[in-house]
């Protein structure tokens, strides 16, 4: 594994922003929508009048 990070080590930074990128703009809101299919709208309504 060392090895494996030694050599590969510059790819690596290049594609970490990629990454984060898809897993930030893409991942992220497919998951907060399934959630938020699985609320009530009278219920979340309720929570954002009393929060």
């Amino acid at each position: 594994m060392k090895n494996f990070l030694k050599k590969y080590y510059l790819e690596l930074i290049f594609v970490m922003p990629l990454t984060l990128y898809i897993f930030g703009f893409t991942i992220i809101p497919i998951f907060k929508s399934i959630l938020l299919g699985f609320q009530d709208n009278m219920t979340l309504s309720k929570c954002w009048m009393l929060c």
